[in-house]
């Protein structure tokens, strides 16, 4: 275990008081006034139980499975504007099911992952079987677990759905990127110039194994804890015509990350959350960091215009605070715009730093940022402790979850 893993920010255990989605509220499993008297409460919970309440009503007096089904696909129609078939929101029932499972794998060992699955229901296939599990009367501990976790699911369906809609996950993304890719390529990036070659970079085996030195070109060097990732190693011109090496990487928020993103600044829909597109450039050098921040506003006239949160962790200029699971060790230029027809978040960092963020054991590492925001924000709120009776504030499983994640082998993402 690295040294500063047993160190983590000062940050209260307490779930965030603040109910980001109505679902996720465990009051509401026992109360009978739902959705009338839940009006007064809080108005936002009512809007978004009152179609699903409607529903479930609906089915519960209805006959024939093609009714069902019509049922549940009006739901969708009425409160996404998104049509689909059978087949479709099975999909998209299963993939809602999934979606922490299959992200939490990363980050909690299996111990702790069985705890929270090991009793859970088989997946259901309809709107008509979840809502059934969504709306169940009962006391037992079986049966307030069950429900919780269908309208989780609920949440969860309504979430990714959204972020389909916005075009944050399915074709839309992907055009979304081809478009950003277009652009840099025109304005931007040296065109046909791409190396794919291995970066080489030294780690300092006293230091949280942060990066010491790296390098693409020559030799493989002779340094005693040395990683090799390959690359695709691209170059821009500057406003003096000096090409200039650099790697690009340019992401999508991934729905795990959008829901950290919610729940950290109590947002109730995605559509508020900023930073769902991002570029991020990791440059060689110093001056090389200055001439690329440079020469994109110059380019990018619009993109110059629109910032409003410009960041510098390297000069410590910054416009706001530093969010408060970041790390005091990463290090990035940072500022937001419109590009390409969509709003991005730009990063511009030096290499040795972008390294750190996928290879140091310290706490700049991108995995324990994820782990923080997980242990601090999601596990608290998504599997609260009178239901899954597991203290998520203790020591001894933060320590469990850092060797996890820092475990070999580890990838970087370029």
């Amino acid at each position: 275990m690295s040294r500063s893993s047993k160190a983590s920010p000062k940050l209260g255990m307490a779930a965030p008081r603040v109910v980001v989605q109505p679902f996720l509220d465990t009051d509401l499993l026992r109360r009978d006034d739902i959705p009338d008297g839940l009006r007064e409460r809080d108005p936002f919970a009512y809007a978004f139980f009152k179609p699903l309440a409607e529903l479930h009503g609906a089915i519960r007096g209805t006959d024939g499975d093609p009714r069902r089904a019509m049922l549940g696909r009006e739901f969708l129609e009425r409160s996404l504007d998104v049509a689909l078939s059978d087949d479709e929101l099975r999909d998209w029932l299963h993939r809602a099911q999934r979606l922490l499972p299959d992200t939490l794998a990363t980050y909690l060992p299996p111990q702790y992952r069985d705890q929270l699955w090991s009793s859970q229901d088989p997946p259901v296939d309809t709107m008509e079987e979840l809502l059934t599990r969504a709306f169940a009367r009962g006391e037992s501990a079986r049966t307030i677990r069950r429900t919780f976790e269908a309208r989780r699911t609920c949440f969860l369906l309504h979430f990714l759905l959204r972020l389909r809609r916005n075009g944050i996950i399915g074709p839309e993304a992907d055009a979304a990127q081809e478009r950003a890719w277009a652009v840099l390529q025109e304005s931007f990036l040296v065109p046909d110039r791409i190396e794919e070659c291995t970066l080489y970079t030294n780690h300092d085996p006293d230091n949280e194994m942060r990066c010491l030195d790296a390098r693409c070109s020559g030799e493989p060097p002779a340094w005693a804890s040395r990683r090799e990732t390959s690359v695709r190693l691209r170059y821009f011109r500057d406003l003096q015509g000096v090409e200039r090496p650099i790697l690009v990487r340019l992401r999508a928020k991934k729905p795990f990350a959008v829901l950290l993103r919610m729940q950290r600044d109590a947002l109730r829909s995605p559509d508020y959350v900023p930073d769902l597109r991002g570029i991020r450039f990791a440059c060689f050098g110093h001056e090389d960091r200055l001439a690329c921040l440079e020469t994109i506003l110059e380019r990018f006239p619009l993109l110059r215009s629109t910032i409003s949160d410009w960041v510098d962790w390297y000069s410590g200029a910054a416009s706001r605070y530093r969010n408060r699971f970041s790390s005091r060790y990463f290090r990035a230029q940072e500022f937001s715009g419109e590009f390409a027809a969509s709003k991005w978040e730009f990063q511009i960092m030096h290499v040795h730093d972008f390294v750190n963020l996928w290879y140091s054991n310290g706490e700049e590492s991108w995995h324990r940022y994820r782990l923080r925001q997980l242990v601090h924000l999601l596990l608290p709120r998504y599997f609260p402790r009178s239901i899954y009776g597991i203290r998520w504030g203790r020591h001894h499983l933060h320590a469990a979850f850092d060797a996890w994640v820092l475990q070999e082998p580890r990838k970087c993402s370029t």
